[in-house]
């Protein structure tokens, strides 16, 4: 049995291919043997490749890192991409103090609109494409009505995860960009429609910042003219009616409508699909009636750069049934290039997996899991098979949790001893709908394709004793 793994990394200088360092991402093999999995050894093959020898027939189960994918291929790629340049230092910290010098912003302003959030309000953010950095700096009333300048030394920058080393000779920069509230066109008799939209921007020079220094945001920005609209038939009911869908009591976050461009690909590859945002509209599941509006918005990137809808609903999960407690975990996504929508309806293109189970009993409902192998089974969407499904078990935010790639014809899995963390969890099983995830050959690629449509269902609390493990 043969494995393939390349690490694909994407910045603005295009895409550049690395084969995986097994030594520090290991990969084992092992062969269900009903609930059971035996572990076949194997060793490292040519660059990038990973060879078993003395396989029998059946289905296998390939660990890569803390990840699994189920598949009964003997020849296999489980290749990533990934945003950014390769060979990203990262520092120890998950902040940042910065020296902000900022100006020509568009006269800063307060929400228009009622309350949030379907009245988006102002906000400065940062990011930077060479290395893995974004950072919200100022929101709403973070800065003065009317304001265009911002200078403040020292002030403490939180990155979305650790924060990295850039580097000027390798050519790591951060974009600033200022986004204020604008107002779409109404339905005949209805309310106004907020958004949020771009409307300046910067691009920095390359910097130096390893943590010892104040990191610089010393610019002026630019404006970015509205030179460009979208009419949407956005089916909002769609996608809040799904969500209800994923778990007994569950309940619609607002509702997402976004206009990203991203870095241009090999295929249908976009990485990533969530970002930068040029325009972005929200409406809450009070307020959860389909929209037809046009949203106008400009772009400061490069014209070659790829442009991107995405709709979502992320979902509130109570604890426990009947429970006034949630957490906020999946979604209802759906992505597409801005050039396909042709006046199509955006909806969802996927529904949830259906009727979860977990050892025989209703996954829905909170218990106590006992020692021995744990088989999750479910049954196919409504609207028949996906393309694949993704399940992963952890805390209820999922964050930094290990996944299971899975065929579209699966309909049970065996959890890995080692993915059952002590504690309380939640499963989540995705569904994957997409053509070109489906053409690739690449499991571990599931939401790098587009168009893309996935679903998630959501499992009861899930109580796993240290004796388990």
């Amino acid at each position: 049995m043969r494995i393939q793994r390349m690490r694909r990394y994407h910045s603005p200088g295009g895409v550049e291919i690395r084969p995986e360092d097994f030594e520090r991402t290991p990969i084992s093999l092992f062969v269900a043997d009903g609930t059971a999995l035996n572990e076949i050894p194997g060793r490292i093959g040519g660059p990038g490749e990973f060879i078993f020898s003395n396989v029998p027939d059946g289905t296998y189960y390939v660990k890569v890192g803390t990840d699994y994918v189920v598949t009964r291929a003997r020849d296999v790629d489980l290749s990533i991409n990934l945003m950014g340049r390769p060979d990203v230092r990262l520092q120890d910290r998950s902040s940042a103090y910065a020296d902000i010098s900022l100006t020509y912003l568009e006269p800063w302003q307060y929400s228009p609109f009622p309350t949030p959030p379907e009245a988006p309000g102002a906000s400065l953010e940062i990011m930077s494409e060479e290395v893995p950095f974004s950072a919200i700096l100022a929101v709403s009333d973070g800065l003065a009505e009317g304001q265009t300048s911002w200078n403040e030394s020292g002030r403490n920058v939180a990155n979305a995860d650790t924060v990295p080393v850039f580097e000027r000779e390798r050519g790591d920069r951060i974009w600033v960009h200022q986004y204020a509230p604008r107002q779409a066109e109404a339905p005949p008799g209805g309310t106004p429609l907020g958004y949020s939209s771009m409307v300046r921007s910067a691009q920095l020079p390359p910097l130096d910042f390893d943590g010892t220094h104040l990191m610089p945001i010393q610019g002026s920005l630019q404006a970015v003219p509205s030179t460009q609209s979208l009419s949407v038939d956005w089916k909002v009911s769609d996608f809040k009616a799904l969500a209800e869908q994923t778990h007994p009591g569950a309940q619609a976050r607002p509702l997402v409508l976004s206009i990203v461009t991203t870095i241009p690909g090999e295929a249908d590859v976009r990485v990533p699909t969530n970002g930068p945002i040029l325009a972005a509209m929200l409406r809450p599941p009070s307020m959860a009636e389909d929209v037809q509006t046009t949203l106008v918005y400009g772009n400061p990137y490069p014209s070659n750069r790829d442009v991107l809808v995405r709709a979502f609903v992320s979902l509130r999960i109570p604890r426990a049934p009947g429970a006034n407690q949630f957490f906020t975990t999946g979604s209802i996504a759906w992505v597409d290039r801005i050039a396909n929508l042709s006046g199509q309806p955006i909806r969802p293109l996927v529904q949830p997996p259906r009727a979860l189970m977990v050892d025989g009993a209703d996954g829905y409902l909170p218990r106590t899991l006992t020692s021995g192998p744990q088989v999750v089974s479910w049954q196919a969407p409504a609207d028949g098979a996906p393309d694949g499904y993704v399940v992963s078990l952890g805390a209820p935010s999922r964050a930094g949790g290990a996944h299971i790639y899975l065929a579209g014809e699966a309909t049970s899995v065996v959890i890995p001893p080692d993915m059952l963390p002590p504690g309380t969890s939640f499963l989540h099983i995705d569904a994957i709908r997409s053509e070109g995830y489906a053409r690739s050959g690449q499991p571990m690629t599931a939401y790098d394709h587009v168009p893309r449509g996935s679903a998630t269902t959501v499992s009861g609390a899930l109580t796993i004793p240290d004796a388990i493990h």
